[in-house]
C-alpha cells in the first residue's frame, strides 16, 4: 500500500532512528493553536508586550497575566525564555483548547 502524501507531495511521516538503532515513526500533522495562561510575579508595563509574541497582557494584584494562542512548542518556549530573560518568576502555566 502506498504511503499517503500531503498536498506538497511530502510524506506525513518521518522515519527516525534512535541511538539504539531502533526505528521510530514521527507523525507530522497540523496542530491547532493551544490557548495558554501564564501568571508571572510582578506587574510588567505595556512596553514589554512585544517580547511576548501575540500574548495579551493584563495585571492583577501584583502579577502579570499573559494569555493567548500559542502556535507550537517553539512559540511557547520563546515566551517562557522572554520571561526568564527578564528575571520573572513563573507562578502558574495552564492551557485550554483554543481551536477556532
Amino acid at each position: 500500500m502506498a504511503e499517503p502524501t500531503s498536498p506538497g507531495g511530502e510524506s506525513p511521516r518521518t522515519k527516525l532512528t534512535d541511538d539504539a538503532g531502533s526505528d521510530a515513526v514521527m507523525m507530522r500533522a497540523h496542530t491547532p493553536p493551544i490557548g495558554y495562561r501564564l501568571i508571572l510575579r510582578g506587574e510588567l508595563g505595556d512596553q514589554y508586550a512585544s517580547l511576548f509574541d501575540g500574548m495579551h497582557i493584563t495585571r492583577e494584584s501584583g502579577t502579570t497575566v499573559l494569555s493567548g494562542r500559542v502556535r507550537d512548542q517553539s512559540h511557547l518556549a520563546g515566551i517562557l525564555e522572554s520571561a526568564q530573560e527578564l528575571g520573572l518568576e513563573i507562578i502558574s502555566l495552564s492551557q485550554w483548547d483554543a481551536e477556532p
